[in-house]
């Protein structure tokens, strides 16, 4: 970090889609770091990534196709940069329907749902 006088003030890497970091210095915490590391790092850095600005031509063919209700709320998400996990778990759809979400096949209730065992 600029301006820090320890030998080893800051250590990261990116095993997975985390980034794993930690500061050395007795002097700034991680607060003072974390924007530091964000410039460094871009877009790889949790919460430093900048949101695309919508495309307004992708919202309105996505507002006028022909798709289920779930599906447009799941796309719409993903085009304000949520990712598809993300948007299924906001919209509270559970495991066993994602792929129907997914696939645009939300007509209607899951099999398990309609016929369920006595």
């Amino acid at each position: 970090m600029p301006g820090c006088g320890a030998v080893r003030s800051l250590e990261y890497d990116a095993p997975g889609k985390h980034v794993r970091w930690r500061s050395f210095c007795g002097t700034h915490d991680k607060d003072a770091v974390r924007p530091h590391l964000a410039r460094l790092l871009g877009s790889c850095m949790p919460g430093g990534r900048p949101r695309e600005p919508i495309r307004h031509d992708e919202l309105i063919e996505l507002l006028l196709s022909d798709v289920p209700p779930a599906t447009m709320k799941l796309m719409g998400l993903r085009l304000a940069g949520l990712g598809t996990v993300e948007a299924l778990d906001k919209m509270g759809v559970r495991p066993d329907n994602r792929a129907r979400v997914i696939g645009g096949r939300t007509g209607g209730a899951s099999k398990r749902t309609r016929n369920p065992r006595s």
